[in-house]
């Protein structure tokens, strides 16, 4: 019996590793895919080529992430469910700006300021 209980923990967590290693793969390949952007590129900070559609790509999955794990946040009582909600809106809501920009990080740095608060507290209520 102590066997068995070793190996399912072994077996789960290689199974994990394995998934893992897949779902990276998969996403380096759209991602190539989708545009072709490199290191250099990234380091001279230029954000045309194909820099807005890897960024729209990446907005989309991030967005999807979010949305996908924010019915937890409802679940969770009191300020911990209200932490969860507010950061979900905080991550919708840098999403919505870097979109704006068509993913230009490097000139327009996506940051929350104070008259996004109000906006955020609202949506997280409404959740």
């Amino acid at each position: 019996m102590a066997n068995s209980q070793v190996l399912v923990p072994l077996w789960s967590s290689r199974l994990w590793a394995l998934w893992a290693r897949t779902m990276v793969s998969e996403l380096i390949r759209r991602t190539k895919e989708l545009t072709e952007v490199s290191e250099a590129q990234i380091a001279a900070r230029d954000a045309g080529g194909g820099w807005p559609a890897l960024m729209q790509f990446q907005i989309e999955r991030a967005r999807a992430m979010l949305l996908a794990g924010a019915p937890l946040a409802l679940k969770l009582p009191g300020r911990i469910g209200l932490e969860i909600r507010m950061t979900v809106q905080g991550g919708l809501c840098i999403l919505d700006k870097l979109e704006r920009h068509r993913g230009d990080a490097f000139r327009h740095r996506p940051v929350l300021r104070p008259f996004d608060w109000p906006m955020m507290l609202a949506r997280a209520l409404a959740m």
